[in-house]
């Protein structure tokens, strides 16, 4: 069964470094950190579209990168828009507050 997850995880990936090494790691996870690696690859593979940016898949199980937090594209132009309304907000309190006093 762990077989089957490797193969799914490393044609998933997409980056093909250093598959040996991987593989040995792959074996050594625990099942329920197989299962949240499945959760939480796709967005990770949505933050860097380009397996070139990636980290090598090694490193990824090293680091134990399906923990980490990754936001894709869309939601960071979400978080963007966030931004530029408290922004604009914040301009606008302080142009009023100015205004006010000095009348």
């Amino acid at each position: 069964v762990k077989e089957n997850t490797f193969n799914r995880f490393w044609n998933l990936y997409d980056k093909k470094v250093g598959k040996y090494n991987t593989h040995n790691k792959w074996m050594r996870l625990k099942p329920i950190e197989i299962e949240k690696i499945f959760e939480t690859l796709p967005n990770y593979i949505k933050s860097t579209p380009d397996p070139k940016f990636r980290k090598n898949p090694l490193t990824y199980l090293n680091n134990k990168t399906w923990e980490d937090e990754y936001t894709t594209k869309n939601q960071q132009q979400q978080l963007g828009e966030i931004g530029q309304h408290q922004m604009f907000e914040f301009l606008r309190y302080t142009r009023d507050s100015k205004n006010n006093n000095d009348a």
